[in-house]
């Protein structure tokens, strides 16, 4: 269940890539099940230096992190969006012209972009 959660997800960020170019998008993104950890929460989430790395995210933590919600307000879906866990570096664009890839933006776009296909009905 693992690997089929890792390879949706990957599958999800690489069809971001192929968008439309007018969206604010990652130029690459590198998204792996995170290695056997003690700890349990997740890290990161900010753009330092044009690389956007999150650690030991949920897809829980990722909605979250994307979309600025509340856990509680995250209804559906298969009980590993609690307990898998992944870890996302990505590369901005090199000058990045829009404010959702600016480091003070609590809500990136490009990681909606990336999560946006697969929250669709």
């Amino acid at each position: 269940m693992r690997a089929f959660a890792g390879t949706t997800f990957i599958a999800l960020l690489s069809g971001a890539a192929f968008g439309q170019a007018a969206k604010p998008a990652f130029q690459i993104a590198d998204v792996h099940a995170s290695a056997p950890s003690r700890l349990q929460n997740m890290q990161g989430g900010v753009l330092q230096g044009g690389r956007y790395e999150i650690r030991r995210a949920t897809m829980l933590d990722l909605i979250k992190t994307a979309y600025g919600v509340d856990a509680d307000t995250v209804f559906g879906g298969p009980n590993w969006l609690e307990w898998g866990r992944f870890d996302v570096i990505a590369k901005a664009p090199a000058k990045p012209s829009c404010p959702e890839l600016h480091s003070d933006n609590p809500y990136p776009s490009p990681l909606r972009q990336c999560l946006k296909p697969r929250m669709s009905t």
